[in-house]
């Protein structure tokens, strides 16, 4: 039913941004029910390329991914990689997230000109300031560092503390 929004949200209608961490979690849900072989299609499903996906829903481009499902898609994939038992790639993918920078959203906030002038458009708002250490907790979490995971997400939630992903992350290590 999650990949399926209801008629009365019309915006969400098409792809579905959490496609890869919804099918994900059916995955987990089927194996542990023991159904090995759900699972792994459920996997296998989240590693396929969205292009290859046609007409189901959640398929299609990806295009319009905001920066934080981007990374949680990678993430997410990468997890299903694991499952499959190819977790090399996956690993690879948790060390990239880990290395993201968390400083990118605050440079964006230097402010050239007048400092007792500032420009609110030009500020980066709580999600864009979050943002980098959400991503940088999940390597840490697919890493298995649940200490630096826990800290870049409590930083997360120090920026924004309404960041429900940063929120249930934290509440998952």
């Amino acid at each position: 039913m999650a990949l399926t929004p209801t008629e009365n949200l019309r915006a969400q209608q098409g792809r579905n941004a959490r496609q890869s961490q919804i099918t994900y979690w059916i995955g987990c849900a089927y194996d542990a029910l023991g159904q090995k072989d759900k699972a792994k299609q459920s996997w296998t499903e989240v590693v396929t390329p969205p292009a290859t996906r046609g007409n189901r829903p959640g398929g299609g481009s990806g295009c319009g991914l905001s920066m934080t499902n981007q990374g949680e898609q990678r993430y997410f994939v990468a997890l299903a990689q694991k499952k499959l038992g190819t977790g090399d790639k996956g690993e690879a993918v948790f060390k990239e997230l880990a290395a993201t920078s968390t400083t990118s959203a605050s440079d964006q906030s230097d402010n050239p000109g007048d400092p007792q002038f500032v420009d609110a458009r030009r500020l980066p708002s709580r999600e864009n300031l979050a943002t980098p250490h959400y991503t940088v907790g999940l390597g840490y979490a697919g890493l298995g560092n649940k200490i630096y995971a826990r800290k870049e997400f409590t930083a997360a939630l120090a920026s924004a503390p309404d960041f429900l992903s940063a929120k249930i992350a934290l509440d998952l290590l």
